[in-house]
């Protein structure tokens, strides 16, 4: 993500957020909608959207999914913990609940 911007935000009047994926050198911007976002990080070369579960059965359950610089997902993950801290490395996801620490090694 070395020469892109990612952003999200979310009008009034829509559930889902609109994370958008700009490249400032080559001026091309890629849209990307998540329902519930709940964190957004990024590293060099990716990027991971984590978005609450929107069934009320698993009410706890997140989901991690890790993009490229186009906003394109590469792998998804489903845990069942609270993210309370997130974190990213070239290689790792790494999500803190108060009770439990969840590392994604991709």
């Amino acid at each position: 993500m070395e020469n892109n911007i990612v952003f999200a935000y979310q009008k009034p009047d829509r559930i889902d957020y609109c994370c958008i994926f700009w490249d400032y050198r080559l001026e091309t911007k890629s849209l990307k909608y998540v329902k519930n976002l709940w964190a957004l990080k990024t590293t060099d070369q990716n990027c991971v959207l984590i978005s609450k579960e929107d069934s009320k059965e698993n009410s706890m359950n997140f989901h991690l999914e890790l993009c490229n610089t186009i906003g394109t997902a590469i792998e998804r993950r489903t845990i069942n913990i609270e993210p309370s801290c997130v974190t990213m490395t070239r290689t790792h996801v790494i999500v803190c609940s108060s009770d439990h620490v969840y590392v994604w090694n991709y």
